[in-house]
């Protein structure tokens, strides 16, 4: 079920392009790149965001994954600093955090 699923979502960013699909983990496949069709990474670090941003903006597909459960322990705010979620932001998906 999981593999099919993670298949059909991968060919559904891809759009019918039959592009390279990146995949960025911490034993990674390849970086983030310009060529690729759909990129897959962490949603931890911010080291690639504009560019990123740059590449879902002209139609490249996106999956990240991350939650900010362990890195809040840190003391930063997961709605404004957490990686994952400032990127998000850009792309018109944001949670909000009514108290």
């Amino acid at each position: 079920m999981g593999t099919r699923c993670l298949d059909n979502a991968i060919r559904w960013l891809d759009q019918g392009r039959n592009g390279v699909v990146g995949v960025g983990l911490r034993a990674s496949t390849t970086d983030f790149r310009k060529d690729l069709s759909v990129y897959m990474g962490m949603a931890y670090s911010d080291a690639h965001a504009k560019e990123i941003q740059d590449f879902v903006a002209e139609g490249g597909g996106l999956v990240i994954g991350g939650h900010a459960w362990y890195w809040s322990y840190g003391g930063g705010n997961v709605m404004t600093e957490f990686p994952g979620m400032t990127m998000q932001v850009h792309f018109g998906n944001q949670i909000h955090h009514n108290p």
